[in-house]
């Protein structure tokens, strides 16, 4: 018997570049990753593949675009997927990568958008779907007892004892650092 794999992937071809970025991320953070082009060569009989990786991985993620949820192949593999989930041998995650309307049971599920993520977020969102593909819950930060954290999005940085003059005259207000420089001054000067 082949060794289990840690994911499957399902997409659409024409989708290939950021799923093949997801795989190599998966397969970078020490999964063990079925994605066809990897694992079929010439010659192979694909629904061989296909149907002993479905049977033998732990989790299954499904690469949403419009285009793959109307792709034959994808959709016996997502009929595959969703059997095996409701049976409770796999987790089926589904991984968003354009506008697109979810299958009922597929919106069922609690899904990682990577629509418009970009960055530290894009990160974020990959590590937090590793996570999930290791069954390692996120949990809470830990704590900091007595800390209260400023609202998100506002200007709020705690700095710390600052050294420094404030220059207050009837036009503005202005602090000085301790190397004589203005850090701040309002209204500022144009």
């Amino acid at each position: 018997m082949p060794e289990p794999y840690d994911v499957f992937i399902s997409y659409a071809r024409t989708d290939g570049e950021p799923v093949r970025r997801l795989a190599e991320n998966l397969h970078n953070a020490g999964l063990h990753v079925f994605l066809d082009e990897w694992e079929i060569g010439p010659g192979d009989v694909v629904v061989h593949h296909l149907d002993q990786a479905i049977l033998n991985s732990r989790n299954g993620v499904l690469c949403v675009t419009p285009i793959a949820l109307t792709h034959p192949w994808v959709q016996e593999e997502y009929a595959a997927l969703l059997n095996r989930a409701v049976e409770k041998k796999l987790r089926l995650i589904p991984v968003l990568l354009a506008d697109a309307e979810l299958p009922a049971f597929l919106a069922t599920r609690a899904w990682v958008d990577l629509r418009t993520a970009d960055g530290l977020e894009y990160e974020r969102k990959i590590r937090d779907l590793v996570a999930a593909l290791k069954d390692e819950k996120r949990g809470p930060p830990s704590r900091h007892p007595g800390e209260i954290l400023p609202k998100p999005g506002t200007a709020f940085r705690a700095e710390g004892p600052l050294q420094g003059r404030l220059r207050i005259s009837t036009s503005s207000v202005a602090y000085i650092d301790k190397d004589g420089t203005p850090a701040a001054e309002h209204p500022p000067k144009a």
